[in-house]
């Protein structure tokens, strides 16, 4: 006899708390939020998402560009499904662009597991960097660096507006640009 799963309740308060708290790193007075990758900001906000996934019981991991995963470990390892969005935001952006995808995968995670223990399959919350080249030109980099097509060139070849090279920007947030193939899975 199949068993009849309960609809998995999602706490929207707890949704609506990190929409605005993850909203106000990078808020600008004259409002929308700045936050390129690589950033300060970012760095913050990847930092505080950390912070939640940890808190709702994921399994959490950062690869060689930046992403990072709130994993929720299922019974049956083999195949993982990953939901998510990305951290950093175009120019004076809204709270949710990006965020939400990434705060409404974890909130669901945090429900289904208080809520029916662990998954048949493994499931993951990604927050992906610089997917929309708001900074550099480098169009889904974070999705390009798990797909393994990350160009050793890009590295130094791709400049901001002030013409800081990406690798010098993942130094900047402790990334070892040189280890970007790392990424690929």
């Amino acid at each position: 006899m199949a068993r009849h799963a309960q609809p998995i309740q999602i706490d929207a308060v707890v949704l609506q708390q990190y929409v605005d708290a993850l909203g106000s790193i990078g808020w600008q007075a004259e409002g929308g939020i700045i936050r390129p990758v690589y950033s300060a900001a970012w760095v913050q906000a990847r930092g505080q998402v950390a912070e939640w996934m940890r808190a709702a019981g994921l399994e959490v991991q950062g690869d060689a560009v930046g992403n990072l995963f709130g994993r929720l470990r299922g019974r049956d390892v083999s195949r993982t499904i990953l939901t998510g969005s990305h951290l950093d935001t175009v120019p004076l952006g809204g709270k949710f662009d990006g965020a939400l995808g990434i705060l409404a995968g974890l909130v669901a995670l945090r429900g289904l597991l208080e809520q029916a223990g662990q998954p048949r399959r493994s499931l993951e919350v990604a927050a992906l960097c610089e997917e929309e080249g708001s900074r550099f030109p480098a169009h889904y980099w974070g999705t390009r660096g798990m797909l393994g097509t990350i160009r050793a060139d890009e590295l130094e070849r791709l400049r901001d507006d002030q013409g800081v090279t990406i690798s010098e920007a993942m130094r900047g947030a402790d990334l070892a640009p040189q280890r970007y193939r790392a990424a690929a899975r």
